[in-house]
């Protein structure tokens, strides 16, 4: 009989696929006087567990590092954009000082075509003089 109980329990054990079927086959230890054994963690299920953990853990890792790769590229980017902000503020500086001097030299430019006249009937009005003396 005890026989046969154990193949019924190693059968039980074998095909027990829920929490239910465990707790019958408990109960059909206990009435038969043996000691109830708990359940052994099926390696199988652990060893799952362990290799999704795994799976997790290099996920996590791998995410880990695309985060600080990103953070040293936004870093990167943010120096690049304040020099081209730089830049653009240097290259409108110019531009400024550019056209300040092309006005400057438009003055100058003015100025001397106004001197240029004025010289020019000046040397004209000493040519009148000089014929005038020559002619004397």
């Amino acid at each position: 009989m005890a026989t046969s109980l154990i193949s019924s329990i190693i059968w039980s054990l074998s095909s027990m696929s829920s929490r239910w079927d465990f707790t019958m086959l408990a109960r059909l230890v206990s009435n038969s006087g043996l000691q109830a054994i708990p359940p052994p963690q099926p390696l199988k299920v652990l060893g799952l567990h362990e290799e999704q953990i795994k799976t997790l853990n290099k996920k996590f890792a791998s995410f880990i590092d695309k985060v600080q790769f990103l953070e040293q590229q936004n870093t990167m980017l943010g120096t690049k954009w304040s020099l081209l902000q730089r830049q653009e503020v240097a290259q409108s500086d110019m531009a400024n000082l550019f056209t300040s001097d092309i006005n400057n030299l438009r003055r100058q430019l003015e100025t001397l075509g106004q001197e240029k006249l004025k010289l020019e009937a000046e040397g004209g009005h000493m040519q009148g003089l000089v014929e005038d003396f020559k002619n004397k």
